[in-house]
């Protein structure tokens, strides 16, 4: 799930070499931030480290003035960015405190739309932390429900702040994209701040800037109207949180609200708002992905209910991505299409083991046939992206491990094409952990092939290493005598 950020309130006042006020320690963490920004595509844990440090100088700001809401504000973003993948055993820890700074963000400023979005936001990352896993406990995915549901109800909440502000601002000429966009880029996210003096929820500041002095110094509050896209952007992140929610509803021991409730709920948007959004904005294509995405967890949660068995998920997922063999798609839409098609197989495989059906293992093997060659389509678009030659190379093994006869006599030939990925994958550009990834999945390959065989050849052991295997065990590439071999057994 791609996130939406709003850049930080950025103060104008000069900086000094040893911060002393609120005001200069919120500027000494906006350089820092920045120089995270700087660094963040090449080298996460680099800018990890700028970005610890400018939360640390937002905080020292914040026990000079605990009022600050540009402290509180750009401190709440800056925890999204430390946020970390998880383990079965350590769930959601970065990403609980990323979610209780934006919450301290909404008790400065509750009708804030920027902290709003942002807030929902960090609760649809910490659910998703939280189920990542497929033997996370039923007590982490009860939480990742609560959570879930409190981030619809402020996506909603939000909805209602930005209507009512572009209300507030009476009738205008012109609709669609345009209409309201002259102030600002029309993709901004919702509230996005071409504001350059602070402003909290449209009222004026109550607080002077520190060090002003002047009794007549004042306030210049810049008020934008909320464009059709920005409030396209809340809802679409609110029928994204709903499309999360299906499968969650559809556990029975988690309680709470139906799984009925969770898709009127998700019909509802659709209909009324995102649709006649996406035709006002010229964004039909985007929403058009975003209802198919709704429409495959809706077929899979159904499943996980028994309202339907493995055909009647598979048909949800041809009627929302029809031509799956298709490669005339956008690079987003091949990515949740193959995403659609291996969540499918990967739950045929598993039950193959516990009925031993071809038909199943058969079914398994055309999703993840299917979802090879999305992937292989969304390659020659980005070809640079190294998560999808990862993705490639992940399929491949998986479908070496089905039990059909055609996997039976490709098998050499899929593990030999997943190490070409991995191998590819480990050479591009890009995150750290993702080339780390690559490594060590490349190496796994090659020591159960029996080639060069000392173990995970060529790479350093580490926590990444560690987590990497984890995953990879969990997924179902690789068997579980993995984390006794890297010492997690």
């Amino acid at each position: 799930m791609p996130k939406r950020r709003f850049p930080p309130v950025r103060s104008n006042k000069r900086k000094k070499e040893l911060p002393e006020t609120s005001e200069e320690f919120l500027d000494a963490g906006i350089g820092l931030e920045e120089s995270g920004d700087r660094w963040r595509a090449g080298d996460k844990a680099k800018a990890g480290r700028f970005y610890f440090k400018a939360i640390e100088s937002y905080e020292a700001a914040l026990e000079r003035n605990s009022r600050s809401f540009d402290a509180t504000y750009n401190r709440q973003l800056d925890s999204i960015h430390l946020v970390t993948r998880g383990s079965p055993t350590n769930l959601g820890t970065a990403e609980r405190k990323a979610v209780q700074s934006h919450r301290e963000c909404l008790v400065l400023d509750p009708d804030n739309q920027d902290a709003l979005f942002n807030t929902g936001q960090a609760l649809c990352s910490l659910a998703e932390a939280l189920v990542e896993y497929k033997n996370t406990p039923i007590e982490a995915r009860s939480e990742a429900w609560k959570f879930l549901c409190e981030a619809v109800e402020i996506f909603q909440k939000c909805l209602q702040v930005q209507e009512f502000k572009r209300a507030s601002f009476g009738p205008r000429d012109g609709s669609g994209a345009g209409d309201g966009d002259t102030d600002m880029d029309a993709d901004e996210p919702p509230g996005g701040s071409g504001n350059p003096i602070p402003s909290q929820g449209g009222r004026e500041d109550e607080q002077m800037s520190e060090g002003s002095g002047s009794d007549n110094a004042q306030w210049v509050i810049v008020q934008t109207p909320v464009t059709l896209s920005q409030i396209l952007d809340t809802a679409l992140a609110q029928l994204e949180a709903c499309a999360s929610l299906l499968p969650l509803c559809a556990v029975e021991n988690l309680g709470g609200k139906s799984l009925s409730w969770a898709q009127s709920m998700g019909e509802t948007l659709l209909s009324s708002k995102i649709i006649p959004l996406s035709q006002e904005t010229g964004r039909e294509q985007e929403v058009a992905l975003a209802k198919a995405n709704f429409e495959v967890s809706l077929g899979e949660a159904s499943f996980r209910a028994g309202l339907t068995d493995l055909t009647g998920w598979e048909a949800a997922i041809h009627l929302a991505f029809p031509n799956s063999e298709g490669t005339t798609q956008g690079f987003q839409e091949l990515c949740d299409r193959a995403d659609a098609h291996i969540r499918l197989a990967s739950t045929a495989a598993d039950k193959t083991e516990e009925e031993e059906e071809e038909a199943v293992a058969y079914l398994a093997w055309r999703h993840y046939a299917f979802a090879a060659k999305s992937l292989s389509a969304a390659a020659k678009l980005e070809p640079g992206k190294s998560e999808i030659h990862i993705a490639r190379g992940d399929v491949e093994i998986l479908r070496a491990k089905l039990g059909v006869p055609a996997a039976a006599k490709s098998r050499d030939v899929l593990v030999k094409n997943a190490g070409v990925y991995y191998r590819g994958a480990k050479r591009l550009e890009g995150d750290v952990r993702v080339r780390i990834e690559a490594a060590v999945k490349e190496a796994m390959v090659t020591f159960e092939s029996g080639d060069e065989g000392e173990l995970l050849k060529g790479v350093e052991m580490g926590p990444i290493v560690k987590e990497v295997v984890v995953e990879a065990v969990d997924e179902g590439l690789f068997d579980a005598e993995w984390l006794t071999r890297v010492s997690l057994g």
